[in-house]
This record gives structure tokens, sequence and C-alpha cells, in this order.
């Protein structure tokens, strides 16, 4: 797991828009503005919810693939939904680099809003300062009573939702009926 985790974090550094962009450390695409979760956060996180207790991970809005793969390392079916074709492929790409999870990864290309997400016992959302309406909505009415949703960086004001870290803006709500 350690030589795993290494290989994680050489191949999803904090910053990889630099190699991509020039315009810094994130990057624009038609839906909004993807940032790159800290892949150090990540590993934090998902060891602190004990991630390796869920079945069905989804990642809404995965980007360059580093949450999805980070979550396949806890044992979990990992998936990710991204609405932009470079980064959806950028995501494939790396996913080779990890030959021992990559049964346990699925990768979409497509909007969120389109995908029943009902299935999932541990839905992801990194997003870019607040949860949009449509967004809140569709968490509240397709989750499953006792599925979970992490939030990073912004809180996304459901009943309920409570603070996991104080140093990382991380969020956790559990659907309750």
């Amino acid at each position: 797991m350690k030589e795993m985790i290494k290989r994680l974090l050489d191949e999803f550094p904090d910053h990889p828009a630099k190699k991509m962009t020039d315009s810094g450390s994130w990057i624009l695409t038609d839906v909004g503005i993807w940032v790159p979760a800290r892949t150090e956060h990540l590993l934090d996180l998902f060891k602190k919810i004990r991630l390796e207790r869920h079945r069905n991970f989804i990642d809404l809005g995965s980007g360059d693939g580093r949450v999805v793969a980070a979550a396949a390392l806890f044992g979990v079916q990992a998936t990710g939904i991204e609405y932009d074709t470079g980064l959806h492929f950028v995501s494939i790409r790396k996913m080779q680099h990890f030959p021992e999870i990559n049964r346990g990864i699925k990768l979409i290309k497509g909007n969120y809003h389109d995908y029943d997400i009902s299935g999932f016992d541990m839905i992801f959302v990194h997003g870019d300062g607040h949860v949009p309406e449509e967004l809140r909505q569709k968490l509240e009415y397709e989750m499953r009573p006792g599925a979970k949703a992490l939030f990073y960086i912004y809180h996304p004001q459901l009943p309920g939702t409570a603070t996991l870290n104080k140093k990382i803006p991380v969020w956790l709500y559990e659907k309750k009926s």
C-alpha cells in the first residue's frame, strides 16, 4: 500500500495544471473551474472517514481522476464523472499507470446532473466556492438513507452537515431519511 500511495502522489502532484496550461493551478472548462484537490488531503480524509467501509463511491466532476484513484486504494468501487473532454481523457491516461486498482474504477464522460447517483453510498463533491441549488436538490432527492456526501472546500448548506477537519474545509453529510 505504501508503494501505491507514493506512486499516487507522484502521478497526481498538488498542482498538475501547471503542466497542462499556462493559466496556473486551475483550468477553465465549459461548466466551471477545475482546481485539483490535494492528494495528501484526500488520503488523510479517506482514512479519517474509513472509506473502506463503503462499497460504491462517486466523484461528481472528477477532473484528472485523482480522487477516484485515491478512493480505489481503499477498496471501494470508484466512479468518476467528468464533463470536460480533455480532463476526462487525462484521467483515462493516468489510470493506466495503476493496473492494480484499475478494475475497481469506472470513468464516465458526461454531466453528473444527468447521472443517477442513488446507487452510491459515498459521494464526493469538490467545488469552486458554493453548492449550486440544482446540485443540492439532486443530492437531497437521489441519495439513499445512510448514504454520505463528502464536500471538499465549500459548505453544502444541507441540514445536519458536520465539519470533519478545522484545517481543511471539509464537510460530511449523511442522508437520514
